[in-house]
């Protein structure tokens, strides 16, 4: 007969809740895969609220005799603080189970943060000396020992619990076995949003696992892709990204996508994202960007007028204003810099309710 341990992780996670919350609508199962270097347990969430507490919730993993559980390390995931998690129990061979061990491992307490029906969240990572075991699973509340059957009553079931109305909403399903080959890297999230002339770009991970780099890339017809920024990855079981594209193209739509890069030099793309800005009857250009001397406004205008132009420091000083006739077309305006400070100035464009901003920055 195969010898088997069984490790115990109990979970208390206490937190405030929102007024309203209701228990029927919780509804949570279990999953615990391999991320390449440790065990990643989640809450798989079919139904529930935002946010989600745990309360006095527990739960159990099984593993292989043959691997030693004295020295596990579990790691509570983010939002939870590192040291909330200790092994703190051993029960070797119990009659019930002659050739497992269980060891308990005790939490003080955490908010696991928000989750909503639909997505997982992962709860904590735990690491055994020997590595990757496939035949690590999930307790099974109906097949494994239970609290009749242990030393002193101690019932190593599954569950998890609200906090606050002590109710249970694990519905018993998880996955059972923990496949050694890390799961592929999952893109939770991929989102560009606009924000005043800027794109804002966020993305969340799951899995990372040997990965170099996530090369950021624009586009101005959805076919052509040019990179403007690298971000270097993490690595961590969830792991969360933004940037902030500050050098848009004057067009009305812009698009964006990821291309993964792993250690092995292989990549993926993730889907592409668009963002549409409202088409303004006057453009604007900056250069040299850094300057040092002098800087050109390039001004574009679909028709003859007149627009202010004005230049402000950090501290919000003004340095240059002017008003300006344009023609129809590109307009130059030179700016002489050489006088001012090195440091970031912002250059406002104005003409009835249009508004361009671009910031410059004066390097000497």
């Amino acid at each position: 007969m195969k010898n088997t341990n069984f490790l115990y992780i109990l979970c208390c996670v206490g937190a405030l809740i929102t007024v309203g919350l209701r228990a029927n609508a919780q509804n949570a199962g279990l999953s615990i895969s391999w991320n390449g270097s440790a065990y990643v347990v989640k809450m798989e969430v079919v139904s529930g609220t935002t946010p989600l507490f745990l309360g006095s919730s527990q739960i159990t993993i099984v593993t292989p005799a043959a691997m030693s559980t004295a020295g596990i390390a579990v790691t509570c995931a983010s939002p939870c603080s590192p040291n909330q998690w200790v092994a703190n129990t051993f029960v070797n061979a119990p009659a019930a189970a002659p050739s497992n061990n269980f060891v308990a491992v005790a939490t003080l307490g955490g908010n696991m943060g928000s989750v909503a029906g639909g997505s997982s969240i992962t709860l904590f990572t735990f690491t055994l000396p020997g590595g990757c075991n496939s035949d690590v699973r999930l307790f099974s509340n109906a097949t494994d020992p239970n609290s009749s059957q242990m030393p002193g009553g101690q019932d190593f079931k599954n569950n998890l619990v609200n906090g606050l109305i002590n109710f249970e909403f694990y519905n018993g399903n998880n996955n059972n076995n923990a496949v050694c080959a890390p799961a592929p890297l999952d893109l939770l999230a991929f989102n560009a949003t606009r924000e005043a002339n800027n794109v804002r770009l966020t993305w969340q991970t799951e899995n990372e696992t040997e990965v170099s780099h996530f090369s950021i890339q624009r586009s101005t017809d959805g076919v052509r892709f040019e990179p403007i920024a690298r971000t270097a990855a993490t690595n961590q079981p969830s792991a969360r990204y933004s940037y902030l594209d500050e050098r848009v193209p004057e067009t009305a739509l812009v698009y964006y996508r990821l291309e993964q890069f792993d250690a092995d030099s292989s990549s993926s793309y993730s889907p592409v994202r668009s963002v549409r800005f409202p088409q303004n009857p006057l453009r604007l250009s900056v250069a040299p960007n850094p300057a040092s001397r002098e800087v050109t406004l390039t001004v574009g205008s679909r028709t003859e007028r007149t627009v202010s132009v004005q230049v402000v420091d950090a501290a919000g000083s003004v340095r240059y204003s002017a008003r300006h006739s344009l023609v129809s077309g590109n307009n130059n305006i030179a700016i002489s810099v050489q006088d001012w400070p090195s440091g970031t100035y912002i250059i406002t464009l104005l003409h009835g309710t249009d508004r361009l901003e671009q910031r410059l920055v004066v390097q000497h």
